[in-house]
């Protein structure tokens, strides 16, 4: 029987990916179960959260078996930790280390092991223009990460070599999704909030009826620019602000969410260009389920001072959490070994 599949699988933070796709590439399955977060809640324990990763992919294999001879699978590959480096753990992702090592075995093929954050870039790169590129940055902006990384010889990572890995900028602090996730719940959001966030920010500038990036006049003005230390900066200032300007300004929270949006796009937006001339670096990378916001993409897809540097950004179908990324970089690494 002809091996020509990968599974990928990955448990990170609250949704639980597997997807299934041939050797060159080919997505045949994008599963994906989130986690279940009771309401008020900003969060999972580990140990709740990989119970539960644990039971999903039991559901969803239950499916994938039924529906697909995994007998032509030749690799399984699975995320086992949150960043490429040696010191980087999470328990969640034990489910589905364990869950790939049995998988692999009963199907006697291979078992590959990346990081969460690599499944990502690949999941945004392999399809793009930027396929080929081994050095770049990206931003890796998400519910718990908010990280600016310069990558070097990214190809010899993936052949299970050294690459230069380095974080020249982000949050010092809470991330990003952090924000925008507590925003959400002091408002009675469900967790995570952050598509519901988004969605209340896109409304609210629609309502403005304008077509630049520049600010309604009809904002509160209440927040103040995100400061920055070179290429670092904190969140928790803003969100005290965020939250305060909820309080005293009762029936304009669309207003006020709005104006945190352009907070975090200008920030995005100036970062990224500093740290592009810094590096002279212009292949910039958006990972992550922040990265998913139609609010950003549309931000920095107008933005002047990205189009002056002549920087390329590249936002991706698959920014949010997946395993397609894994599934992809199974698959060349298998050729590698097996050309």
């Amino acid at each position: 029987m002809k091996k020509d599949k990968i599974i990928g699988i990955d448990t990170s933070a609250y949704t639980t990916s597997v997807a299934l796709t041939d050797i060159s590439g080919e997505i045949i399955r994008d599963i994906r179960k989130s986690l279940s977060v009771p309401p008020g809640m900003r969060g999972l324990r580990q140990s709740e959260a990989r119970s539960m990763h644990e039971k999903n992919l039991e559901e969803i294999f239950l499916h994938l078996e039924q529906d697909h001879d995994l007998m032509r699978v030749a690799a399984v590959s699975v995320s086992v930790k949150p960043r490429p480096v040696s010191d980087s753990y999470m328990p969640v992702f034990l489910a589905g280390k364990e869950k790939a090592l049995m998988l692999a075995e009963e199907l006697s093929v291979p078992c590959f092991e990346f990081s969460h954050q690599e499944g990502h870039i690949a999941a945004v790169k392999e399809k793009s223009i930027l396929k080929d590129e081994d050095t770049f940055l990206y931003w890796h902006i998400s519910g718990g990460t908010c990280e600016l990384i310069k990558v070097q010889n990214r190809e010899q990572q993936i052949l299970g070599g050294s690459s230069e890995q380095q974080i020249i900028g982000g949050s010092k602090d809470i991330s990003f999704g952090q924000l925008i996730d507590r925003v959400g719940v002091f408002l009675g959001m469900a967790f995570p909030a952050g598509k519901t966030m988004d969605e209340t920010a896109e409304r609210a500038f629609e309502k403005s009826n304008e077509i630049s990036n520049e600010k309604p006049e009809t904002l509160v003005n209440y927040l103040t620019p995100i400061k920055a230390d070179g290429l670092m900066f904190n969140l928790s200032g803003i969100e005290t602000n965020v939250l305060r300007g909820i309080k005293k300004n009762n029936g304009k929270e669309e207003l006020i969410i709005l104006e945190l949006f352009f907070k975090i796009a200008e920030r995005i937006e100036k970062t990224t260009c500093d740290a592009c001339i810094k590096t002279d670096i212009k292949n910039v990378i958006f990972v992550g389920g922040v990265a998913s916001s139609r609010f950003l993409r549309r931000y920095m897809r107008r933005s002047r001072y990205i189009r002056n540097e002549n920087i390329e950004t590249l936002f991706g179908d698959l920014s949010e959490d997946n395993a397609v990324g894994i599934a992809y970089l199974g698959g060349r690494k298998l050729w590698r070994q097996n050309p």
